[in-house]
């Protein structure tokens, strides 16, 4: 991009940037690259740099493989170069998807704004100390044929935090989510795979050939870019008298669900208790905790059962995530274990209600197949279980 402003931001930076004015300069390029030229304008090109510079100065520490770089200040002339009436966070982090979504999440969710967003994509060449040698945007790398490692670099003004403490309890947060992001981006394949190879291990079950073959096609919708798979874990089925439970296999968690178990073991209500020893082979519902990585919406969860040699019930498989877009625009009738509640309705319908009325009937068809679709899309734990059975009746 060129701008009056970009222009004028770079001859201050060749001026101002010392004996390292070739490389800052080249930084700076690349930094302010995709910028709403309004914004440099309004900001102008002594702020401009500065916050670039400290930015610099950041992606210029080394940086541990698989970590981020943080830094939640309120800029100061002494320490940065520039003063701000927001607050000010900073990120350097490998590149990959939710990033952006997932940091404005969590600023969002202290009730703060965020009112600046730079999000330069950088191509970094680093030497054995993981100092930087080179940078330029990622897109004239590409361009160039270079295949350097790509480097995201995150600014966010967002309201004005006053405390040191709070600033540091933000930094922290947002650490935690890019790792969450980070565990979710590694393990998106196992994650799938694990989902495949239920599929696939759903033959040997003593489900109806309907029901299974529902839940696999269920499973395998959810791969058609219906579902973005964030977290992983197996749990084993245990029986103890009339109580029935879910005890967590800590090793076998993924993505979000990677690392120590908060919750070891869950009792199970009588709803879901049924529901497992019904001839649906995926159970669909929502999880008690917002996701922090994506969007900020309560996480899908989906049940596969674990069968044993015998083909009875030991467990399952427990997928966290998203519906994609695409989910929810996606015709009623074609979404697997959806489908077939929909043609019981269809079956099912009469015009007894509205007379002859052929408007009135398929009026309450669609109002009944709309709600079948929400009662698997939309419903929460607890209620969910018990929700999730009605569409059959």
């Amino acid at each position: 991009m060129t701008s009056s402003a970009l222009t004028e931001l770079l001859s201050y930076t060749q001026e101002h940037a010392g004996p390292a004015s070739s490389r800052i300069a080249d930084f700076v390029a690349a930094y302010f690259d995709s910028t709403d030229p309004d914004e440099l304008q309004a900001r102008g090109p002594a702020t401009l740099f500065a916050s670039a510079n400290a930015h610099w100065r950041l992606l210029d520490a080394p940086r541990p493989p698989d970590t981020a770089k943080v830094r939640v200040f309120n800029p100061t002339l002494a320490e940065d170069g520039f003063v701000s009436d927001h607050t000010v966070v900073q990120i350097v982090n490998d590149n990959m998807p939710f990033l952006v979504d997932s940091v404005t999440m969590a600023i969002n969710r202290g009730n703060r704004t965020a009112h600046w967003i730079v999000h330069p994509l950088l191509s970094v060449t680093r030497d054995a100390n993981g100092k930087v040698q080179s940078v330029s945007s990622a897109a004239a790398a590409t361009a160039a044929g270079r295949r350097d490692p790509v480097e995201s670099l995150i600014q966010v003004e967002c309201d004005r935090i006053v405390t040191s403490a709070e600033q540091q309890a933000l930094a922290e947060e947002i650490e935690r989510v890019l790792n969450d992001v980070r565990s979710a981006v590694q393990d998106w394949r196992p994650m799938l795979e694990r989902a495949q190879a239920m599929a696939a291990a759903a033959s040997g079950s003593t489900l109806s050939p309907t029901g299974r073959q529902e839940g696999v096609d269920f499973l395998r919708w959810l791969e058609d870019r219906h579902f973005t798979f964030l977290g992983a874990r197996d749990y084993d089925l245990k029986r103890n008298g009339d109580v029935v439970s879910m005890v967590a296999k800590p090793e076998t968690g993924l993505g979000i669900l990677r690392g120590p178990v908060q919750t070891l073991e869950t009792v199970l209500p009588p709803e879901a208790v049924a529901l497992l020893e019904s001839n649906e082979l995926v159970l669909v519902t929502k999880a008690m905790t917002r996701a922090t990585v994506h969007r900020p919406a309560w996480l899908d969860y989906v049940a596969v059962k674990r069968f044993d040699a015998d083909g009875q019930v030991v467990g399952e498989a427990r997928f966290l995530g998203l519906y994609t877009a695409t989910a929810y625009l996606a015709p009623v009738s074609e979404i697997p274990q959806v489908r077939s509640r929909v043609a019981a309705v269809l079956a099912a319908a009469t015009a007894a209600p509205c007379g002859s009325d052929t408007y009135c009937v398929m009026a309450g068809v669609a109002v009944r197949m709309f709600s079948c679709a929400r009662a698997i899309f939309s419903t929460r734990s607890g209620v969910a279980w018990a929700r999730f059975s009605t569409c059959r009746r």
